[in-house]
């Protein structure tokens, strides 16, 4: 029986949406699997990404692949259609990438909703681990952090280490893009947030949660991220778009430490503007407190929670960078200024 999902409204009017290729005739019935790929100019990595997702499917006896593409400009759409043998779907939208996903979702038919990102490659066991964590015990999401690709660089190992659960067990939130879910969960919960810029995988654990379905962290689901920033300014960039939708998710500890650091270095600023009596003493006072006191405690932390420190240098740089840049985002906002989207 085929799972219908309430996303209509949620989506928006479907006339902006343009299918690029009618679905292939498949037997009737539902497959296991259902696997949807988000795209957006994703030409260097999008062959590797289905090659790994077309061979891991085979060890679960195949399943549908649905391709949304938003709005791609360097050929993406194009190396899809020289697979349409093997992509049951290719769709195009306009908008968040939680409307992107919603759209396959909308379109697939089977009984687990896999939602593997562009520039992710799977593990060949990622469907079987899967599998026997999702139809064997009362999960309904498994999925868990990114891994590191072949050779990474040093922001890659450091930041990794640094916001990396390496246990496996029961969690709050599964990164969206490695996220295997029941079709029935994720349509009782009305998918992604299409509101949300960012943050749309941390909002839909959430409302899992609150819905009474139970995520798991497994690091047998494993997918290599080819994403991940190669340098400090391309962090900085990332960590920018990555909290364009940070003061929608309600208060988090990531919230409180952005705030309390921007609050410091803002204070700070006007202290040496307005030239108060005293007021470059005070002034350093909260240059000292938001530029090494904060960042040292996310630091500890990492430490007395058993995380992988591999620098303490470049670990707190990086925190630093990770505050700097959520504080501008914030900041930003507040001040009537959307984070670009991309």
């Amino acid at each position: 029986m085929m799972v219908f999902f309430p996303l209509v409204g949620r989506i928006g009017s479907l006339g902006r949406i343009r299918a690029l290729m009618l679905p292939k005739d498949t037997a009737p019935g539902r497959t296991t699997f259902s696997v949807v790929v988000p795209t957006l100019n994703a030409s260097e990595t999008i062959q590797v990404c289905l090659d790994s997702v077309e061979e891991a499917l085979k060890k679960v006896g195949g399943g549908e692949i649905i391709v949304v593409d938003n709005g791609s400009a360097d050929g993406t759409v194009d190396l899809v259609r020289s697979r349409a043998s093997a992509v049951s779907h290719i769709l195009e939208v306009r908008g968040t990438i939680s409307e992107s996903r919603n759209l396959g979702a909308e379109k697939a038919t089977g009984e687990i909703l896999s939602f593997v990102d562009s520039d992710c490659v799977l593990d060949p066991e990622y469907f079987l681990a899967g599998q026997r964590r999702l139809m064997e015990t009362e999960w309904s999401a498994v999925g868990s952090p990114y891994a590191l690709p072949d050779n990474p660089v040093w922001v890659e190992r450091v930041w990794d280490g640094l916001t990396v659960d390496y246990s496996d067990g029961p969690t709050h939130f599964l990164p969206g893009g490695n996220f295997l879910v029941r079709a029935e969960a994720f349509s009782k919960v009305e998918g992604f947030d299409e509101a949300l810029i960012t943050g749309e995988d941390w909002n839909i654990g959430k409302r899992l949660g609150e819905a009474g379905f139970k995520l798991y962290r497994d690091h047998s689901v494993s997918v290599a991220h080819l994403g991940n920033p190669k340098t400090v300014a391309g962090f900085f960039r990332k960590q920018r778009w990555h909290s364009a939708s940070l003061l929608k998710q309600g208060l988090s500890k990531t919230l409180v430490a952005t705030l309390a650091y921007g609050v410091l270095t803002v204070g700070a600023v006007l202290l040496l503007m307005l030239r108060f009596p005293g007021g470059l003493v005070s002034a350093m006072g909260l240059v000292a407190m938001s530029q090494v006191a904060i960042p040292a405690l996310f630091l500890l932390h990492r430490f007395a929670t058993g995380g992988k420190v591999e620098s303490p240098i470049r670990s707190a740089f990086l925190y630093w960078a990770f505050l700097l840049a959520r504080s501008i985002t914030v900041v930003g906002y507040v001040f009537g200024h959307r984070a670009r989207r991309g």
